[in-house]
């Protein structure tokens, strides 16, 4: 159990670093609004991947984003009865977490990794198309896979919870 609380303290404090504000977060007079404004608290609502629905099932993401930073975590439910070591692990691995910058330009919303789940992403741009209807934000961009197709199409819908 305390393997699982040291793991949930490692991923808030990285929560906390990928959103402070940098020095150069201090808004412009000259900075024109986004066309795609992101900036708050967004639950995930749907994935697609090449067009596919991806079942959420009980998986909640949260993305946190400030005027330059953004992190995300995500978790499944994982073993109740946490008992050993091995358990803490497995509950462990019901979680994902990433962030780093990101950048809106007209319709093109970039994240830049700055840390991930899966190092092969850290350092990579990530380009989406943006649009934010009301409270429903929505990306759409290609995801590489490390795998013989070389990417998906990644389809992802979020709601403003604040």
């Amino acid at each position: 159990m305390r393997f699982l609380g040291l793991g949930i303290a490692a991923v808030g404090s990285a929560l906390l670093v990928a959103c402070a504000p940098d020095v150069d977060d201090a808004p412009t007079d000259s900075a024109p609004p986004s066309a795609c404004p992101v900036e708050g608290a967004w639950e995930v609502e749907s994935v697609a991947v090449d067009g596919v629905q991806e079942p959420l099932g009980d998986r909640r993401q949260i993305k946190l984003l400030t005027g330059t930073r953004f992190a995300f975590v995500s978790q499944s439910p994982g073993p109740e009865n946490l008992l050993t070591v091995t358990d803490s692990l497995a509950a462990y691995r019901t979680g994902l977490f990433g962030g780093g910058t990101y950048r809106v330009q007209d319709s093109t919303y970039t994240e830049t990794i700055e840390f991930f789940g899966d190092p092969r992403y850290v350092g990579l741009d990530i380009r989406f198309t943006c649009r934010v209807e009301g409270d429903l934000w929505t990306i759409e961009g290609e995801l590489p896979t490390w795998d013989e197709d070389g990417s998906v199409v990644w389809t992802e819908v979020s709601r403003r919870i604040q």
